[in-house]
């Protein structure tokens, strides 16, 4: 992550079929990629994490834990 913006860079490979199959459509291309994301400033960029299980990325993204207001007593005479 870099000023603010999520690069994720992948390839997609082509799958073998078996033998005797044929592919008559095919949705998805291949070959590299890059995305870019901008991310608000309310994410905290050090608890960024990315797994990767199944042929599925899952990227969290969690937001800085906000300050919490200060109470403060005044005494009114």
């Amino acid at each position: 992550m870099l000023d603010g913006t999520l690069t994720v860079r992948g390839e997609r490979k082509e799958t073998p079929t078996g033998e005797g199959e044929a592919i008559l459509r095919r949705e998805r291309v291949t070959g590299p990629f890059v995305r870019h994301v901008l991310l608000p400033a309310s994410v905290d960029p050090a608890k960024v994490t990315a797994t990767y299980q199944d042929g599925v990325l899952t990227i969290r993204v969690p937001k800085k834990t906000a300050a919490k207001p200060r109470a403060t007593a005044i005494d009114v005479s």
